[in-house]
């Protein structure tokens, strides 16, 4: 049966010393994870100014000491596997383990076009498979080599979660794990082939 959490959500379109305060609060008060949001533009109010997802997520990281963290979604249009690998894998070490990781297309009105991206629903798809397939392997393994139609890295390396450098048994590796859409044709089937295609060329070391 599946675990049933409670979580808090937070745009970070606040002045920093408020949105601690706010996920100081949310923490008091006994939910289980704090996410904040990785979008260029706040996609409910127009020229509403927002801080930086993964940036910000750090800042969270410590500010708490026990609710778990994550950005809600790291957004394809805006991120690339090997760099939020990394990014993500920081976070985790800095949190003492804490470090969420949710992934997915993301929504087109939080800022795809002020990114300069405009792909068709059938290349988001193709896409968002490969981002998730990589982002995998990089949070499994020390050194990736990778080679798909749109993303690839030759010797990639990680430094693997919190839990698995300490000796523990990871479970991906050790954070929880989301994938979602946000239209009818978003490619949330991509997220269910991670890691069993055979196409894209990949390997391991270490």
């Amino acid at each position: 049966m599946a675990e049933l959490r409670f979580c808090a959500y937070q745009y970070q379109h606040l002045p920093l010393v408020e949105l601690r305060e706010r996920w100081r609060r949310a923490e008091e008060l006994g939910f289980d994870v704090m996410w904040n949001v990785d979008t260029v533009v706040e996609p409910d109010r127009g020229r509403h100014p927002i801080f930086d997802g993964p940036a910000t997520l750090v800042d969270l990281a410590l500010s708490t000491s026990l609710i778990r963290v994550g950005t809600l979604i790291s957004s394809l249009y805006f991120r690339s596997p090997v760099t939020l690998a990394k990014a993500t894998m920081t976070v985790d070490h800095m949190s003492d383990g804490r470090a969420e990781l949710a992934l997915g297309v993301g929504d087109p009105s939080a800022g795809a076009a002020q990114a300069g991206v405009d792909w068709s629903p059938g290349e988001r798809v193709r896409r968002f498979r490969e981002f998730v397939q990589l982002t995998d392997l990089l949070l499994r393994q020390e050194v990736t080599t990778y080679e798909g139609e749109f993303y690839r890295c030759e010797e990639a390396e990680t430094i693997l979660s919190h839990r698995s450098a300490r000796g523990r048994r990871s479970r991906w590796p050790h954070m929880g794990r989301r994938c979602s859409g946000s239209q009818p044709s978003s490619p949330t089937a991509g997220a269910r082939g991670a890691g069993t295609e055979s196409t894209p060329r990949t390997s391991s070391t270490g």
